[in-house]
């Protein structure tokens, strides 16, 4: 009988280590995962391109001339993670670190947003093109 106690233990004792790895490969999967996660945005004459990858195989693109409203996003770091300072209802969100970035509307009611960590140099790019 002990002998059968002992086996019991080392069979839970197995799928213990078994589990433990399992937990152990599924975390370090997720860490390379979210250090992979990239956002590109281009802005020229005619359009914005954004691709947030791994999820777009394209590019993504939005044409100047088909903009409606857009302004610059810029949170304060205490304001970040409040939770209820910004809030656009049925807005596509392409963004990876908070709520930094451009509001696009489009002329048939599509609305982005699109992150970014340059929102000084954002704004003055789009100001000189919304311009013209």
């Amino acid at each position: 009988m002990f002998v059968r106690i002992f086996q019991q233990q080392e069979n839970l004792s197995e799928a213990s280590v078994l589990l433990a790895s399992l937990l152990l490969l599924l975390h370090c999967s997720l860490i390379v995962f979210l250090m992979k996660l990239e956002l590109s945005t281009s802005i020229n004459e005619k359009s914005i391109k954004f691709k947030l990858y791994p999820f777009h195989k394209k590019r993504k693109k939005i044409l100047i001339k088909d903009i409606e409203i857009c302004s610059v996003i810029n949170t304060s770091l205490a304001a970040q993670w409040h939770g209820s300072n910004i809030s656009y209802q049925r807005t596509s969100s392409y963004t990876l670190n908070g709520r930094n970035g451009v509001y696009i509307k489009t002329k048939t009611d599509k609305a982005y947003f699109i992150g970014s960590n340059n929102t000084e140099q954002l704004k003055e790019v789009l100001e000189k093109l919304l311009v013209k």
